[in-house]
């Protein structure tokens, strides 16, 4: 299941045209349920799991919905004519397509409201699976994003950008507020992770904004920062959801109000994993 699925999400990388993508991006939402449930012995486990399938095929029809109208108005599912041609598009088919595509990739990216999943599917789902839902899966959701805004619509008014920037804003600052009252150390990585993409988000957000206002220099530094804060954050969310399995692993408990004096009471060989 799990490298199947990292083919899946590899293919997305690759894909050239619309058919491969929604075929690669499907395939990654399926497997990613098996991902979630493979190791499923408590209930819990697949209402995890069926939280995070359920929202990422509504995710999925507002993504189909935004790529057809691009195809269908350019003529060609090849992304790279897309990209060429949006530029002839009504304001208005332009303006749809990033609505949706932005609401589309938004739930499996996390944005607040759209963002349901993550502490529910996180807590349950393996260490692993934990590490890849954060560290791969969610920013697939923002690329997807960036990849609608600056590449295939090719920038758009200004309006496109402050509407990001207010979304990534509302996670940013509901994810950090959810994340400080909670005890699960993995749904408070999960919201942890919320914040963040709310960040990255803000900065593709300014950066189409400032690009709407010809300023390119502004806008290609802050995409550039917004990707090198998805590759920190995803690099960085992956070992903190591994280190969190070890900790379950050793205690048999996720509530950091019992993981007092942790190292002490830790075998020799899980701190050297968490320190090392």
């Amino acid at each position: 299941a799990y490298q199947l699925t990292l083919l899946a999400s590899l293919g997305v990388l690759v894909a050239a045209n619309v058919t491969t993508f929604l075929v690669a991006w499907e395939s990654m939402a399926l497997l990613c349920y098996f991902l979630v449930i493979r190791h499923g012995r408590r209930q819990a486990v697949a209402g995890g799991a069926f939280w995070f399938l359920a929202l990422s095929e509504v995710g999925f029809a507002f993504i189909v919905a935004a790529l057809v109208i691009l195809a269908v108005r350019t003529g060609s599912l090849d992304l790279a004519t897309i990209a060429r041609r949006s530029g002839t598009l009504s304001h208005g088919w332009r303006s749809t397509a990033l609505v949706l595509a932005l609401i589309g990739f938004g739930f499996n990216a996390g944005l607040v409201p759209l963002h349901v999943w993550l502490p529910e599917a996180h807590p349950v789902a393996p260490a692993d699976g934990s590490a890849f839902l954060s560290g791969m899966i969610v920013n697939l959701g923002i690329y997807g994003i960036a990849l609608t805004g600056y590449d295939l619509l090719a920038g758009g008014p200004a309006w496109w950008g402050l509407l990001a920037m207010l979304v990534g804003a509302a996670s940013a600052v509901i994810g950090i507020l959810y994340a400080l009252t909670e005890r699960d150390i993995k749904r408070f990585l999960a919201f942890s992770t919320i914040e963040n993409v709310g960040v990255i988000v803000i900065a593709i957000g300014a950066g189409m904004t400032f690009g709407a206002y010809h300023q390119a220099e502004l806008a290609s530094f802050l995409l550039l920062a917004a990707l090198f804060h998805m590759v920190s954050h995803g690099t960085s969310k992956t070992l903190l959801f591994l280190e969190a399995g070890v900790v379950e692993h050793a205690t048999g408990t996720r509530d950091m109000d019992r993981l007092g004096g942790l190292v002490k009471r830790l075998p020799r060989s899980a701190v050297v994993t968490l320190v090392g």
